[in-house]
């Protein structure tokens, strides 16, 4: 009768040890590729994540073209998502940064300080 107790604690405990979720947003060491690295349900943890997608994405981000202003960045999609982490560079060459930082009017959206500064932005709710 003992035994039928450690079914269900077992049975969660397995479901706790697969799950990498990040609470508090990206870790840190996403700043430099910008990879999400999440992982299939099961895949072991040395593992890389999702193949990177080859189909047309969903979504668009899109900021005004003004420089040395506050420029108003906007992420839109045909489907709902579960997050971002963006980061400003430069079009010509993707490992320069485009200098400042991110400010937002909602509690959802924080930063990560990559390089010192908040200059990467990511979603706090997951479920939208």
């Amino acid at each position: 009768m003992a035994s039928s107790s450690w079914g269900p604690c077992l049975g969660l405990l397995c479901l706790a040890m697969g799950c990498d979720a990040y609470h508090n947003g990206a870790p840190l060491r996403q700043c430099a590729q910008m990879t999400p690295f999440h992982r299939p349900l099961g895949a072991p943890q040395a593992d890389a994540a999702y193949p990177p997608q080859t189909v047309p994405s969903p979504y668009t981000v899109t900021a005004d073209k003004q420089t040395d202003q506050v420029i108003n960045v906007k992420l839109n999609g045909t489907r709902t998502f579960k997050g971002f982490f963006v980061q400003a560079r430069e079009t010509a060459d993707l490992d320069k940064l485009v200098p400042g930082t991110f400010a937002f009017t909602d509690s959802e959206t924080k930063t990560v300080d990559c390089s010192d500064i908040p200059n990467v932005s990511w979603h706090a709710e997951t479920k939208k």
